[in-house]
């Protein structure tokens, strides 16, 4: 399967939306969007929920805005893992739940990017709609015919609530998430954690040292997984000296210091190394 929503993986985490945001949350590798003319909103890993094979959903919780609001959560997907779908049938399926007070549309689409794996412009492959009750864990199911160039860029998978009402306080979850070959979608693959953390690193990670002002140039740090292209790198936490780093062109699984950058102060550095498409 190319996309594993089983939504255990969760390295950031939560993210606040005070304004209009296109984010990475809590969830790795899951792309969250709202929109309004005023948001605020979290993103969260939610967890304990029976109604899902894995026990984890992905949560947009606490929605309040005004004016029309937009809803969304994607994947986007490698272009290296989708080449092999040009014509072939492919089907996504999942489970999610609304809790607004009322049914609401939730529109599951299909988009392509208009160059390899830059999603920059990206066009509709395909969508559905279907109908969303409250406060219920709802199956669904669509599937699509690729055309002979649909899959060459990469794809991306879009689970949309768009043109709400102004929300006050309600929550959107999204789990059991998969893509595959064929016209039937079986049963949620279940991957272990550890084999999902070492998947998602590919595209982000977490990675900490202890640096200190004796700290000599050009420390270097070789990360956990080989990122899928030149990552960048930005403190989470820790020193805030060294703040420019040094990644070589080429280098997807390496960073260090710049010449002449020290820390000022000895702490506990975390850094985030960011690969996202």
């Amino acid at each position: 399967n190319l996309i594993n929503g089983g939504m255990q993986v969760g390295q950031r985490g939560s993210v606040n939306f005070a304004t209009t945001n296109n984010l990475y949350g809590w969830v790795d590798h899951w792309l969250i969007s709202i929109s309004g003319t005023t948001v605020s909103a979290l993103g969260r890993q939610a967890s304990g929920i029976a109604e899902t094979t894995t026990g984890y959903a992905l949560q947009v919780g606490n929605v309040t805005t005004t004016g029309s609001t937009l809803i969304a959560v994607s994947q986007r997907i490698e272009a290296i893992n989708t080449f092999d779908l040009n014509s072939k049938t492919i089907t996504v399926s999942g489970k999610v739940k609304q809790v607004t007070g009322a049914a609401q549309t939730l529109t599951i689409g299909i988009n392509k990017p208009t160059a390899s794996d830059n999603y920059a412009t990206v066009v509709a492959v395909g969508s559905t709609t279907m109908s969303i009750p409250d406060s219920v864990w709802t199956p669904f199911t669509y599937t699509l015919t690729l055309g002979a160039a649909d899959a060459t860029n990469g794809l991306s998978v879009n689970l949309t609530y768009a043109s709400l009402a102004a929300q006050t306080n309600t929550q959107f979850y999204f789990a059991d998430i998969q893509l595959e070959k064929g016209t039937v979608a079986t049963p949620f693959e279940v991957r272990s954690y550890g084999a999902e953390l070492v998947l998602c690193q590919r595209y982000y990670e977490v990675s900490g040292a202890t640096v200190t002002s004796a700290y000599p140039p050009f420390f270097h740090r070789v990360l956990k997984v080989t990122k899928r292209a030149v990552p960048s790198v930005a403190i989470i936490t820790g020193s805030s000296a060294g703040a420019d780093f040094d990644v070589a062109a080429g280098d997807f699984n390496s960073f260090r210091w710049p010449a002449g950058i020290v820390a000022t102060t000895t702490s506990y550095t975390v850094f985030a190394v960011d690969a996202e498409l």
